[in-house]
C-alpha cells in the first residue's frame, strides 16, 4: 500500500496492477479476476471464438464475396432491406409483399433470408452468449463454466419442466450479443472505396513525418491524433505497423423508451484509420456488443471478452 488512496499489487510473474483513487472496496478477488481475463485472452484463439467454421475460415483466408456476383432478385432483397432500416421487419414484409403482388416472378427473399445473405455476403454476425438475469456478470472466460452467478448465486439456466427431456439443450435465463470485430475490419478492406479510406492513416502519418523532418521534429500543425508524441512513438517503434487498424473504443448505457425501465449497455469501435470527417459519422462506427439491462454490469470485463479475444 503505498497511500490512502493508491494501491499496487503484484498478482503474477507478469501482471501487476496500479490503482489510483478509491481503493476502499477492492477486493483481492476481484483482481485475480481481472489477472485471469488477461490471461484468457493471450491464448484466445479464432477456433475458440463463437463464430462458425465458415467465419472462421473467411477470416482467414477468404475476402467477402463481391456484391457485384449476386442475382439481381438479391440485389433488390438487399437494397430493399437497406432501405427499410429504420422500420420494422414488418414494414419490410409488407413492402415485399406488395412488390410481388405487382410482381409474382420475383423471387424477393424474406426478412430472415436477406438478413443470412447479407450475413454471408459480409461475413458480419454475431456471437451470443449467456449472462446473469440480473445483469451481474456474463458467463464467458473465467465464468464460461459456472451454472451459477458468482456474484448473486441466480440460476445461469431456466428451470426444466418435471418430465423434459434431458438430451435438449438447457435454455438461459438470459443471453447478451456480440459484433465481432474482425469480419467487420475485413469488410471495410473488400472495395476500391474501403481500402482508400482505409489507407488515410498511412498517408497522413507520412505527411506529419515529413514535416517533423522539415522542422527538426517539431510540427507546426496539430490537426489530428497521428500528430501526438504517443502515437508517433508506436509507429516508430513499430507497435503500430503499416495496416494496422487503429481503434477507439466506448461504452455507454442508452435509454431505449422513454418513461421505461429499458437500460442498457452498448459499445462501439471507432476506426480512426478514417479521416476526421468520416470516423465520427454513424455509418462508419462499428457496433461492439449489446447487453440488456436494466440493471448495470457488475464486472464489465466479463461482457467485453467475447469481442476483445476478436480484436
Amino acid at each position: 500500500m503505498a497511500g490512502e488512496d493508491t494501491l499496487s499489487i503484484h498478482i503474477g510473474p507478469s501482471f501487476d496492477v496500479l490503482i489510483l483513487g478509491d481503493t476502499q472496496n477492492i477486493q483481492i478477488g476481484d483482481l485475480k479476476t481481472a489477472a485471469e481475463f488477461v490471461s484468457q485472452l493471450q491464448r484466445a484463439t479464432l477456433d475458440a471464438s463463437g463464430l462458425s467454421p465458415s467465419m472462421v475460415q473467411r477470416l482467414r483466408d477468404c475476402p467477402p464475396q463481391s456484391p457485384s456476383g449476386l442475382d439481381q432478385s438479391t440485389r433488390f432483397s438487399i437494397k430493399l432491406f437497406i432501405s427499410t432500416l429504420n422500420s420494422s421487419q414488418k414494414t419490410y414484409e409488407s413492402v415485399r409483399a406488395a412488390v410481388l403482388e405487382q410482381y409474382p416472378e420475383d423471387n424477393i427473399l424474406s426478412y430472415h433470408e436477406v438478413k443470412k445473405a447479407i450475413e454471408e455476403l459480409t461475413g458480419v454476425t454475431s456471437i451470443v452468449h449467456d449472462m446473469c438475469y440480473d445483469t451481474c456478470v456474463a458467463f464467458t472466460g473465467p465464468f464460461s463454466a459456472l451454472e451459477h452467478c458468482p456474484s448473486c448465486r441466480k440460476s445461469r439456466y431456466k428451470e426444466q419442466r418435471q418430465g423434459s427431456s434431458t438430451q435438449h439443450p438447457r435454455v438461459p435465463n438470459r443471453v447478451f450479443h456480440t459484433i465481432p470485430l474482425g469480419p467487420q475490419i475485413q469488410a471495410l478492406w473488400s472495395s476500391p472505396d474501403g481500402v482508400e479510406d482505409m489507407l488515410y492513416s498511412l498517408h497522413h502519418t507520412e505527411k506529419v513525418q515529413e514535416r517533423l523532418s522539415e522542422n527538426h521534429n517539431t510540427t507546426p500543425l496539430y490537426d489530428d491524433f497521428y500528430s501526438g508524441t504517443d502515437y508517433l512513438a508506436a509507429v516508430s517503434e513499430e507497435k503500430i505497423k503499416n495496416g494496422d487498424t487503429i481503434l477507439l473504443f466506448s461504452l455507454d448505457g442508452a435509454q431505449l423508451y422513454e418513461h421505461k425501465q429499458s437500460d442498457c449497455w452498448i459499445y462501439i469501435w471507432v476506426i480512426l484509420n478514417l479521416s476526421p470527417d468520416k470516423r465520427y459519422k454513424k455509418k462508419h462506427v462499428l457496433p461492439g456488443g449489446f447487453i440488456p439491462g436494466p440493471n448495470k454490469p457488475k464486472n464489465i470485463d466479463s461482457f467485453l471478452f467475447p469481442g476483445m479475444c476478436l480484436v
